[in-house]
């Protein structure tokens, strides 16, 4: 009480009118929180030998100041003196019972935070009779009982269970922001009272629960009730390990994420070598949250989370509207892989003519101008292949009541988030979402006569902003474009920045550019490149000239990535995979760069961190769930601020009216997932649907400043 008291001196002290506000605010709680615990210690003294009592008087209710009132407890609530006595488990020949589960022998509730402490994130879980203490980490948690799991920022609490504590700078925080913190389980895993709970973010810097998931009925800390965030949960009744996610979300945007393991198992008692209750942060868009950062981020409608549940399942962890939209479920891992297949299958088809990978050989579809009946047999094609993937997903998701359909009707920002072992890239851009009967004859399919008829842009007509006419006609074979997502939104698909003491901070959602951007133009001197110079010159002229910089060998461009500003980085060549490491082959063609060569030469972006754009035409086997490996290097070793890569091959003419449409948009300052939007559509126009193979690995809202 002492140091407390001295510390509110220390505050009075101060002259700079916002910082002793700050630390008087801070003092005055800590006063406060020491005498509740006194009064908790004098309350728990009371308890040891008369039983369980009331909270002692002038203690507030952690829901409003004002004294709870004792309600009648269920079964589940009891004492074990009064409680009804469960089904007894069943006894092992060598252990006998079960062990009664031990209390909590972790250090006390969190100090508040001081000035000089940085906030981390802070998770564990605890007991419900005695909620305010963490449970020690290297104990199991007994099955089929209830327990509660927490999340805090502020300063370390003893009894986390986070493998490496995420310090988030406070004075870095927005002021007066909320952030969402969902949590997810697996199938017949840990069973969840509430799945999401609210977090403030305040002027003074402090962390407090905004909107409480669950709230403790023996939850006596008033700093505790303020600052942690509860979820009541039930271990599961099989004995193992087994897994929550918790998911921190800005603005619909998820900005990190955690992996929480836990022993489950009869014997509560014993003491493991080893943490048995653990957590990893296992993607992070911001380990700091800075204001400007997530603000940058913009409003997101929908984040998609595929997660590898490791026994041959994925688990599709989704959410929207603000929370509201909540939605998970598990997937067999054959199921994922058809429909990424069959996305591909349908674009290679359209492309090359076969569903196989491409190969020397396979000649370019669109080679010469479209006319109306390839574009329909074609949308048609990658019409039914996006319909029977949007609802193997919708089904699961929505189980027939159609809420994501009417979710995505208008225009958004759709985020797909790839955590660190990410290898299935759903194919988002191919969901095709308009009522679509997919088992007629070909020939009986036609196109939407509103879409046909458009004149204009087409991101203003009417059909691209959800109101196609044949959008819900019951066994529709009218194909709109405007059905595929890709036509339709901003799509994103942001990897990881990685946990290691290396990774960057954040990912930028804003390149500094007062000007023209500067680009870096790699290309490949194969001769078989008949396009290469006049698209050079094209971009050279869409571009200011003295802001483009060209190189044609290995050693130059490598020279270029480690000393050049550039705002992008454009690699214009053939790509391909060499003993399982993909890599962009550049200058000659036997010259060629790999993740491996970005550490190994010290490619490091500080201002700009520069977006990638991997325009492989004729590339061998360097599909998404290959092509990651390089995507990942680009930005947690070179730290970029995303990569643009393909769904499959492609051939020059697509390749370079899509780059220049790009490039265009985005030196007028629209953000990437618009501006592949925009040159989506400009292919659309000249009749070829084949910008649906463009992948955005990069926030959708980043944009030129």
């Amino acid at each position: 009480m002492r140091v407390a008291r001295a510390a509110l001196a220390v505050a009075n002290a101060v002259k700079d009118e916002k910082k002793r506000a700050v630390l008087k605010q801070r003092a005055m709680r800590a006063i406060a929180d020491i005498q509740l615990r006194a009064q908790m210690e004098q309350l728990a003294g009371r308890q040891r030998t008369r039983g369980k009592a009331a909270p002692p008087a002038g203690v507030p209710s952690m829901l409003g100041g004002v004294p709870r009132k004792k309600k009648k407890k269920s079964a589940a609530k009891k004492t074990k003196a009064t409680a009804k006595k469960p089904a007894p488990r069943k006894q092992s020949p060598k252990r006998g019972a079960a062990k009664p589960r031990p209390k909590s022998r972790a250090a006390p509730p969190t100090e508040q935070l001081e000035a000089d402490q940085p906030a981390v994130v802070n998770l564990g879980f605890s007991d419900p009779t005695q909620p305010d203490y963490p449970l020690v980490k290297d104990r199991a948690l007994a099955p089929g009982e209830t327990y509660y799991f927490w999340l805090e920022v502020g300063s370390e609490v003893r009894g986390s269970i986070s493998e490496t504590p995420t310090a988030l700078p406070l004075e870095h925080l927005p002021r007066e922001a909320t952030l969402g913190v969902m949590l997810f389980g697996n199938e017949g895993g840990f069973e969840l009272k509430a799945v999401a709970g609210w977090l403030r973010l305040h002027a003074d810097g402090t962390v407090d629960v905004a909107t409480p998931a669950d709230v403790p009925e023996d939850l006596f800390n008033e700093h505790v009730a303020r600052q942690r965030l509860f979820f009541e949960v039930r271990a599961p009744r099989t004995p193992g390990i087994h897994r929550l996610r918790c998911c921190i979300c800005f603005k619909g945007a998820l900005v990190q994420s955690y992996d929480i393991e836990a022993l489950v198992d009869e014997d509560t008692s014993t003491r493991r070598p080893e943490a048995v209750l653990r957590s990893r942060m296992d993607y992070t868009l911001s380990s700091t949250l800075g204001r400007q950062t997530l603000d940058s981020y913009g409003e997101h409608r929908l984040t998609i989370m595929l997660n590898d549940n490791g026994k041959g399942t994925h688990g599709f962890r989704v959410m929207g509207e603000g929370g509201e939209y909540y939605r998970n479920r598990t997937f067999d891992g054959q199921e994922v892989q058809d429909i990424v297949e069959r996305a591909r299958r349908a674009l290679r088809r359209v492309s090359w003519g076969s569903d196989q990978p491409w190969k020397q050989g396979d000649g370019y579809l669109y080679e010469q101008d479209a006319q109306r009946s390839q574009l329909t047999s074609d949308l048609v094609r990658l019409a039914i292949a996006g319909y029977r993937n949007y609802d193997v997903i919708a089904s699961r998701l929505d189980e027939g009541t159609g809420t994501l359909r009417d979710l995505m009707r208008t225009p958004a920002t759709v985020q797909l988030a790839l955590k660190e072992t990410a290898r299935l890239v759903l194919p988002l851009a191919l969901l095709y979402d308009h009522t679509l009967d997919t088992d007629g004859d070909p020939s009986e399919y036609t196109l939407c006569d509103t879409f046909t008829r458009a004149t204009g842009n087409l991101e203003e007509h009417p059909c691209f902003l959800g109101d196609c006419p044949h959008r819900d006609t019951q066994g529709s074979r009218v194909v709109c474009p405007s059905g595929f997502w890709g036509y339709r939104h901003q799509l994103g698909i942001p990897p990881t920045l990685g946990s290691t003491t290396e990774s960057p901070a954040e990912l930028p959602g804003v390149l500094e550019c007062a000007g023209e951007p500067n680009v870096l133009i790699s290309v490949s001197t194969d001769p078989a490149m008949r396009e290469r110079d006049d698209h050079v010159r094209a971009l050279t002229e869409l571009l200011k000239k003295d802001n483009v910089t060209y190189a044609e060998t290995r050693k130059a461009i490598i020279g270029h990535l480690r000393s050049a500003r550039a705002h992008v980085v454009y690699f214009y060549g053939h790509g391909g995979v060499d003993d399982g490491v993909p890599y962009m082959q550049v200058g000659a063609p036997n010259e060629r760069i790999s993740r491996a060569t970005l550490r190994a030469e010290k490619v490091v972006w500080s201002n700009p961190r520069a977006l990638v754009f991997l325009n492989g035409c004729h590339t061998t086997n360097l599909e998404p769930e290959r092509a990651i490996e390089l995507v990942s290097g680009f930005v947690q070793t070179a730290r970029g601020s995303g990569v643009i890569g393909t769904e499959i091959t492609i051939f020059e003419p697509l390749a370079t009216f899509f780059a220049e449409v790009f490039m265009t948009e985005l030196a007028k300052r629209t953000t990437v997932g618009e501006s592949i939007r925009r040159a989506r559509l400009r292919l659309l126009e000249k009749w070829n649907p084949l910008g649906l193979v463009y992948v955005p690995y990069a926030l959708a809202s980043l944009r030129l400043s």
